[in-house]
Parts: C-alpha cells; structure tokens; sequence
C-alpha cells in the first residue's frame, strides 16, 4: 500500500472510530430518562426505584466480569469480536423499550422489566467497551500519534453529538408526547434511539473485520478463565492503581448525572424540562469548544500529568458546586462548563490509559493478556454506576425529596451538597492515587507498545 493510500485508510480508520462515539451518545439517550420515568410518572417510592436499579447493577456488574474470559475462550468463525458485536444488536435495540413500558403492573413485574431491559442494555455495553479498546490496540498497533487522534477525534465528534441531542432530545420528548399521549412517549423515543445501536455495532464491526483471526489457533497460547483475568490484574500494579482510580473518577462523574433534571425540575421550578434542554445546548456548545482546545492541553502536558491535573480541578469544581451552584443557572451552568473544560484536558485519553496499563502487563511478564485486561474497564463503569446512581438517589429521598414536591431552603442546600460532594470525594481520591501509585507516562507507554510489536513480530 503506496503513501497515500495508507494516509487515505488511516483517515477513514479515524473517522469509523470517531462516529462510533456519536451513533453511542445517541443510543444511550434514553437511560437519562430513567429516574424520572420511574419516580415522576409511574410514582414509584424513591427506595424501590432505588433497590430495583441496585439489583439490576449489581447482576450487571457479576455478568460484566466474565465478559474477557467469554471473548477469549469462544471460538467462533466470525472472529473473536464480530460475532458478539452481531448479538448485541437485538438486545441493546429491546433494553430501553422493555424499560418503558407504561402499563401498569404489579411491583414485582416491574422490577423484573426494569433488571431485564438493564441488563439488555448494560451487558452487551461491557461487551461494547471491550471490543471498543480492542479496536484502538489493533487500529492503531504501537503507533502513539495515531492513537491520540483516534481518541481526540472521538472525543469531539462525540461533543458534537452531544450539542444535537442536549438541543434535541427533551423538544422530540414533548413533541411525541403530543403525537401519542404522555402514556407511550418514552416508550416511542426508545424505539426511535434504540435504531443507534446497529450504527454503534456497525462502525466495530468494521474496524476489527480485518483483524479477526480464527481462535482455533489462539485457544493453546492463552489462558482465558476468570482466574487469568484476575490473575492479569494482580501482577500488574499500575492496572490495579488505575483501576481503583478510575472507578472513584467515574462515580464523580455519575452521581450528579443521575440527578441532574431533578435539579431542574424542583430547584430551577422547570417541570416540562425546557430551561434543561435550552441549559444542555449552550453547555454542550461551551464543551464544544473545550474539548477542541482540552486533549491538546493534554497532549503538551503529557498524559500521566493531564490525568493528575484534571481531577484536582474537577475537585474544586465540585466544591463551588456545592458553594454556589444553587445561586442561579448562570452559575451553575460555569461551574458545569468549567468542569467540563478541565475534565477534557485527559478524558479524551482514558482508553488509551486502559491500553497503557494492558501493554505494560505484557511487556513485564510476558503473557499476552491484553484483550483480558481491556475488558476489566468494566468494573469501573459498573461499580460507579451502581454506588454513583444508588448514592444519588437514596440521597434524595433522605432530604425529603417526592414527586410534585417545592423545594425549600433545607432541601436546596442538601441537594447540592450532595450534587458537588460526590464529585469533591471522587475526583479528590482519584487524585491521590494516580499521583502515589499510578507512573506510566508517555514515553514509557510507547516503549512498551513497541517492544511488544516487536516481540510479536519476531514470534510470526
């Protein structure tokens, strides 16, 4: 392949991996509606949405363990990635609908639909992420330049996608909700988002097909069961470091998501979420600009020193959050924008820290694990979502929060409390631990992705 055709595959390659981002943003549109579907319009008691979600997580997280021995150990024509990918296509398109249902049926029933469509969404997700760093390893090989733009060009497609749905979602919300009834609104967004997936398994599925290989040849070269994962994970101490950092970072991060429109609603008094939606669209135009600026930031900074700086700002940001947030919009629309800015100096870069970690694991013992090390990204996703989501809730009802409520003083201030605690907790613990224990910077990471090209190299 001449010069330019290479250029020509290596930009097509970018932008395959840069839309995934946005067809994902899109898919999982409607699992920000969730809370609210449960607690505002079905009226269900904040303890039993708040124990159904926790189950459904809890399972999730079980069943997101096993998601790297699974990949490793099937043998399927397709190859090891694809034939997943393919799966998940129904499941991920039936999670939200199964969701929303708006019938009514007994509590049981519905702790039952709300776990099933969770964890149709959430499992073929930890399957996703996987298959995801899989693609950048692969895509990118032990080429650090092409990586970064792999991921930056992620990053800010997705901020684009994010300005179109933060402008869109809650208007197209309203305008079904006057088509077909309040009844069946969420039920026919989930439907239309839910057509997102095939274009988040389709742009996967592209990137890896010239990179499957038959596992028949590969089953006696590794070990792939829960105790190799684990095993992986214990020999490898800049993993464990990044993984107990990263899973207090993202429980930061989801806390506040899980509550965000109850802000809205009972302290901006906006009930029909339309201060939320004009609110989303001038953030996610302001995170437009900072992730355009942010991963450079980053990138002259150096990785390791991005991550190290980014958490400690978005500590702060946490404290003004529960300082000042509850003020006015304006206020805590900056904070928000602030936060997002500094969160984007090293966001961007948070698959490429998961390969760091899997690179270096095979560098110093010589065991080829890496696909096994990816796929426990999912235990920071999963853990954060469970305590970051359940936390948030079980929050609310202790300040007295139920549907139709005013908001007064007391649960204001306790409101924000926790909106801005969980990030000043989070985000403060992750900080400590990737500056006293976590030391793969930059140029160590691209010796470690080169060597181990090499010794790949010298086995074929």
């Amino acid at each position: 392949m001449d010069t330019k055709e290479s250029k020509q595959s290596e930009r097509k390659q970018i932008i395959t991996y840069a839309s995934h981002a946005s067809f994902h943003s899109l898919a999982m549109q409607p699992g920000s509606f969730i809370n609210l579907f449960l607690t505002d319009y079905l009226l269900l008691p904040v303890p039993d949405v708040a124990a159904m979600l926790f189950v459904a997580k809890i399972i999730d997280f079980l069943a997101s363990l096993v998601v790297g021995p699974v990949i490793e150990k099937s043998n399927m024509p397709g190859g090891k990635y694809v034939p997943w990918l393919k799966m998940a296509r129904p499941l991920y398109y039936f999670s939200y609908i199964i969701t929303f249902l708006p019938f009514n049926m007994p509590l049981a029933a519905r702790y039952g639909a709300v776990i099933i469509g969770h964890l149709f969404v959430k499992v073929p997700n930890a399957f996703i992420l996987t298959a995801r760093h899989g693609a950048l390893m692969h895509v990118g090989g032990g080429d650090m330049d092409k990586r970064n733009k792999m991921v930056i060009a992620s990053g800010r497609v997705s901020a684009v996608c994010s300005v179109f749905t933060s402008a869109t979602t809650t208007p197209f919300l309203l305008l079904v909700g006057h088509l077909v009834g309040m009844k069946y609104q969420y039920l026919v967004m989930s439907a239309v988002y839910g057509c997102f997936f095939f274009g988040v398994t389709n742009t996967l599925i592209y990137l890896h097909a010239p990179f499957e290989q038959e596992r028949a040849q590969q089953n006696d070269m590794k070990k792939a069961s829960l105790g190799a994962m684990l095993e992986s994970m214990a020999s490898n101490p800049q993993l464990i470091a990044f993984i107990l950092a990263n899973t207090f970072s993202l429980i930061a991060s989801e806390g506040p998501l899980q509550i965000t429109m109850y802000y809205y609603i009972y302290i901006r008094n906006d009930p029909n979420l339309l201060l939320y939606a004009s609110a989303q669209t001038v953030s996610m135009v302001a995170h437009l600009a900072t992730v355009a600026i942010g991963p450079q930031i980053g990138l002259k900074l150096g990785r390791l020193k991005a991550l190290l700086l980014s958490e400690l700002l978005c500590a702060f940001t946490g404290v003004a959050m529960v300082l000042f947030g509850a003020s006015s919009i304006y206020t805590f629309m900056g904070i928000k924008t602030a936060t997002s800015f500094f969160s984007s100096i090293n966001s961007g870069f948070l698959s490429s820290y998961i390969i760091d970690c899997a690179e270096y694991g095979y560098y110093k013992t010589g065991v080829d694990n890496r696909d096994l090390v990816q796929s426990l990204t999912n235990i920071p996703v999963k853990i954060s979502m469970f305590i970051g989501g359940t936390v948030a809730l079980l929050g609310l009802g202790m300040i007295g929060y139920f549907p139709g409520m005013e908001a007064n003083a007391f649960f204001t201030s306790n409101f924000m409390l926790i909106y801005g605690g969980m990030p000043v907790l989070g985000f403060g613990l992750s900080f400590l631990i990737n500056l006293l224990f976590y030391k793969i910077d930059d140029e160590q990471a691209e010796f470690y992705a080169r060597a181990n090209r090499q010794k790949e190299s010298e086995m074929a």
